[in-house]
């Protein structure tokens, strides 16, 4: 399991240098932003409806990048970095739990732990 995290973080970081090197070369020109036609190019954006377009001029789109390559690319990589850690780490305890159920019936010797489960509807949430 562990290995597998590793590839999956590893993958992650081969992706985010790639994307940032696409986003790095379209902010400076070495790709295109435009239409030929000079119409502001298009972009298919999610639609719940039917298939939607966003339209966005070159200078639009630049700052897109720009605003991706000096913050929100890496915020999103260190989510995804940590949900996958989190997935690992209930992997585990589930496999673990699932192995050694008994263990959850052991005290600290000399610790008094009242074992209760709380519901979220009696808290209020």
């Amino acid at each position: 399991m562990h290995i597998a995290l590793v590839r999956r973080v590893n993958d992650t970081h081969i992706f985010a240098a790639q994307a940032i090197q696409v986003l790095q070369d379209a902010k400076t020109g070495n790709l295109s932003v435009s239409r030929k036609d000079g119409k502001d190019k298009r972009y298919d954006v999610p639609s719940v409806k039917k298939a939607k377009f966003a339209r966005r001029k070159p200078h639009e789109v630049k700052n897109i990048y720009s605003r991706f390559l000096d913050r929100e690319l890496y915020e999103n990589f260190i989510v995804s970095a940590i949900s996958q850690m989190e997935s690992f780490m209930f992997e585990t305890l589930r496999l673990i739990l699932m192995a050694y159920p008994h263990k959850l019936k052991i005290n600290v010797k000399g610790l008094e732990i009242e074992r209760t489960v709380s519901h979220c509807a009696d808290q209020g949430h």
